[in-house]
């Protein structure tokens, strides 16, 4: 079986940080030569990964706020 070897996980909100930091960990025991990268907070950091912005930098809930922030997201990915 073919081992996924690059991974981007993205947490914009805390709650979102835990579930990512639970995959981490998860992923690592199964394929530890992982690739991962990663924009989230301080649970997924833990694991030894930099997040590339910081996570309050697309932490958005509703529509309104995500169609008010989808410029600069859109910037800060590129």
């Amino acid at each position: 079986m073919n081992k996924i070897r690059k991974i981007f996980i993205s947490a914009g909100e805390p709650s979102s940080d835990n579930l990512g930091a639970a995959l981490i960990a998860e992923i690592k025991g199964k394929n530890p030569d992982a690739e991962i990268a990663i924009i989230g907070g301080p649970k997924m950091e833990s694991h030894g990964y930099k997040s590339l912005f910081a996570q309050k930098e697309i932490a958005v809930m509703g529509y309104i706020e995500v169609i008010s922030k989808i410029f600069k997201i859109r910037k800060l990915i590129r």
